[in-house]
């Protein structure tokens, strides 16, 4: 079986900003994987998250702050009697850029604050990661140009990745989302090996 976690913040505030695009697109999945009368979330309070189950898979939205919900995957993980290694953990990240999508296992947090968390609760990193491009914030003047990777404040990071999508971004945004839900649906039809590595729209 393969728990697929969306990492976001559950306050509604937040919907529609980067930091929750591994929300979204486990909205998506949940379309793809289940008849329409099925596709609804269920609410696992001691579970801290928002759960559909399927034949062969867990889809989870932790409904706790983004920096602490490795307190809920960890609980996943007990309840479906699982391994880490059968954890895939779906994520906006800075240092790809929009439309750029990468599946990894092994690695470390990289500066994201939630996948740290799931890491620390975890004890253990042997775990999938999709890191989904959110890029970094750009210059006032080079909107075009590119993104700007060196000397972000931190300040600047955070306000970026929790305000939602300029209207330069928003229909990339939505492929991107169709794109990696589709991938996550072959990851559960085929394995995790058939879809890690590189992709891109």
């Amino acid at each position: 079986m393969l728990l697929i976690v969306g990492l976001g913040n559950p306050d509604s505030k937040y919907q529609n900003t980067r930091h929750n695009i591994g929300f979204m697109i486990l909205d998506r999945v949940m379309q793809k994987l289940l008849p329409v009368k099925k596709s609804k979330w269920q609410e696992i309070k001691k579970l801290k998250s928002l759960v559909v189950k399927g034949e062969n898979f867990v889809l989870a939205k932790p409904q706790v702050a983004m920096n602490v919900n490795g307190l809920a995957v960890n609980r996943l993980i007990s309840n479906f009697k699982l391994q880490a290694s059968s954890l895939l953990v779906v994520h906006d990240d800075l240092d790809l850029p929009l439309g750029e999508i990468k599946i990894v296992k092994k690695r470390g947090a990289a500066g994201h604050r939630g996948v740290e968390s799931v890491i620390k609760n975890l004890g253990d990193d042997d775990f999938w990661r999709l890191r989904v491009g959110i890029g970094r914030p750009l210059t006032r003047v080079g909107m075009g140009l590119g993104f700007r990777h060196e000397g972000d404040s931190s300040k600047e990071v955070v306000s970026y990745v929790l305000s939602t999508f300029s209207r330069y971004e928003r229909q990339k945004a939505h492929r991107v989302v169709n794109q990696v839900a589709k991938l996550v649906v072959q990851a559960v039809e085929e394995g995790m090996e058939r879809v890690a590595g590189k992709h891109g729209i």
